[in-house]
């Protein structure tokens, strides 16, 4: 199951009067009042253009940590995104450090396991609910040949879209199975395409046949066969279904921003 996290979305006037009259109002997590509804999921996220601000639960941590880790450790939350609050001598060589992180980099981006590679594993970690802060997010939509894939959809962070988009497309382009035909992933905030991967396809020597070259020195026909060969594949492209193995969403549960 992909670790989630609730996020409160508040709606303009004119955003929750079309979302009154659509289907998706019939979500029991939509405050009329306040025009606000809870999103665990980007497939749930309304449309940028009716959103007046995202907010995202926070969480104050607590980590003890050796002295010689406090570079890492420091680097580590505000990679995070990350907020010192404070920091506190412990003696024996120990530090006792706080900061207020966002809950979806704790529970979606194997925090605690970086935290333990980082320092060796000595190091204590403990976290307590902070409430909720406005945020700079949006949905990140994910295409495949160019048709969106709304189970790899992900929440982002404006200012870490770019490298989220890279490194989830990077993941796709090592599970996804090579095909017949070339496969274009696409990132994508609203219109604009923020990364961009490409998967070539198997190549086949069309002027080969049983070990000898077809056409021998005919020139126009070895242009035929490659012609052929090159409309028959953007002709796949446009059909041709790209199987996603469990692995594939698997990647995009955990994701590393």
């Amino acid at each position: 199951t992909a670790p989630t996290v609730p996020y409160l979305v508040t709606l303009t006037s004119a955003g929750a009067t079309s979302f009154r009259s659509s289907k998706s109002a019939t979500l029991e997590s939509f405050d009329e009042t306040n025009r606000s509804l809870i999103v665990n999921s980007a497939g749930e996220f309304p449309d940028q253009s009716i959103i007046q601000e995202v907010a995202e639960p926070m969480v104050q941590t607590t980590i003890i940590a050796h002295n010689e880790h406090l570079g890492a450790v420091m680097d580590l939350c505000r990679n995070s995104r990350g907020v010192h609050i404070d920091s506190m001598a412990l003696g024996k060589g120990r530090l006792l450090l706080r900061h207020r992180i966002p809950l979806q980099q704790i529970v979606a981006t194997s925090f605690y396991n970086k935290l333990k590679a980082t320092t060796s594993g000595f190091a204590s970690f403990e976290y307590e609910d902070a409430g909720y802060e406005v945020s700079m997010l949006t949905k990140m939509e994910v295409r495949i040949n160019a048709k969106p894939v709304d189970a790899l959809s992900v929440i982002v962070h404006r200012s870490f879209s770019q490298q989220q988009a890279r490194s989830l497309l990077l993941k796709l382009k090592k599970l996804i199975d090579r095909q017949s035909f070339e496969i274009v992933l696409q990132a994508s905030i609203g219109n604009k395409v923020v990364a961009r991967e490409r998967i070539p396809p198997f190549r086949k020597d069309v002027l080969t046949k049983s070990g000898k070259t077809v056409g021998g020195g005919d020139e126009s026909r070895k242009k035929k066969l490659l012609e052929k060969q090159k409309a028959g594949k953007k002709r796949m492209k446009t059909v041709g279904k790209v199987p996603l193995s469990q692995e594939v969403f698997t990647a995009v549960m955990r994701t590393d921003g």
